[in-house]
């Protein structure tokens, strides 16, 4: 194969999709002119964010993972979240990044998080259990994600039992196994 038809090889193949039934979901209380507040633990990838532009909402970026990386103790993870002041989140987009926190990292998280949620704070959440790569997420619609491997992410063995004792802050409301096998949650606040 030339490299010219490599080329066009690699620019066919399309990274996989998921439906979600459960992203909606974690919007439809916000579909009026509210401002929302959105925190996103990813990358703030485009199509992300053009998907957020229907909404009138905020973005927060935030890297937890690195955070969480540094210090397993609430006093990081809550100096990251301070540093936007008193702000509630409506919606939290997780991502990968419960399947990858051990119970420290977890319980930090949770503890930090406490003070920027309130009662109908919404959470998405997607779990590998089949894949020992990692992914990055986009959103492509209201019900469509798509997945780009990336390098690999550490995906811990991981249950319901374990999220409820370590992240108490929020439960899981709904799940749904995807065809490639991955796990979405929506969580929400009590």
């Amino acid at each position: 194969m030339s490299v010219i038809s490599l080329r066009k090889h690699r620019a066919k193949i399309k990274s996989p999709l998921i439906q979600s039934d459960l992203l909606p979901r974690a919007f439809d209380a916000f579909q009026g002119n509210d401002c929302i507040h959105v925190l996103d633990v990813g990358l703030g990838v485009p199509d992300t964010l053009n998907f957020l532009t229907q909404f009138r909402c905020k973005v927060y970026f935030l890297d937890l993972f690195e955070v969480l990386n540094e210090d397993t103790k609430a006093g990081a993870a809550k100096a990251a979240f301070d540093a936007h002041g008193e702000v509630l989140f409506d919606v939290c987009l997780f991502w990968d990044l419960l399947h990858r926190l051990n119970d420290a990292q977890l319980a930090a998280l949770s503890a930090a998080l406490e003070t920027h949620i309130f009662s109908e704070t919404k959470m998405h959440s997607i779990c590998n259990f089949s894949e020992v790569d990692g992914w990055d997420y986009r959103i492509r619609g209201i019900s469509q994600l798509e997945k780009i491997r990336s390098k690999p992410k550490g995906y811990l063995d991981w249950s319901f039992t374990r999220l409820a004792e370590q992240f108490p802050c929020a439960r899981v409301v709904a799940d749904q196994h995807a065809a490639d096998g991955c796990l979405e949650m929506l969580l929400q606040t009590e």
